[in-house]
Formats: C-alpha cells, sequence, structure tokens
C-alpha cells in the first residue's frame, strides 16, 4: 500500500492521455486513411513492442548482475582473512 497513489495516479494519467488521443486518431483514420485503421492498428504494435523492449532488458541485466556476483563470491573462498 505504499506506492498506492503513486501507481494510481501513473495509469490515471496514462488513461487521460489515451483519451486525450482518442478522437485525433478517429478522425486520422477516417479523414486521412479512408475508414482503414491498417496503419494505425500497426502503429500500435509497434508501440506495444517497443514498450516491452525496457522491462525485458531490466531482465536480462539483472539476471546477469546476479550470476556475475554468484561467480564473485564462489570464484575465491580461502581468500578471506
Amino acid at each position: 500500500m505504499q506506492y498506492f497513489g503513486s501507481v494510481y495516479g501513473a495509469i490515471r494519467t496514462m488513461s487521460g492521455f489515451v483519451s486525450f488521443l482518442q478522437y485525433p486518431i478517429f478522425i486520422l483514420i477516417q479523414n486521412h486513411f479512408n475508414d482503414d485503421p491498417f496503419w494505425v492498428i500497426v502503429a500500435f504494435i509497434v508501440a506495444d513492442c517497443v514498450t516491452l523492449i525496457l522491462p525485458i532488458a531490466l531482465y536480462i541485466m539483472s539476471r546477469g548482475k546476479s550470476q556475475a556476483a554468484a561467480g564473485r563470491t564462489s570464484a575465491d573462498p580461502g581468500s578471506q582473512n
């Protein structure tokens, strides 16, 4: 419950941005793409893939750091004085 307010506020802010962009995207589809939302859907898929890169990169980096730390502690156990 410590971070509930921050997370809730971030979610509400993102929801506001999506709601704010809903009608301009709808007008873009109607006026410029002749009611064919294919390119808008492609843009959303690309945006979704880009947002998945950060968590994956953080997982890989943290896994590498934990393996390196485990290797350092077990590499030379007899050197402690």
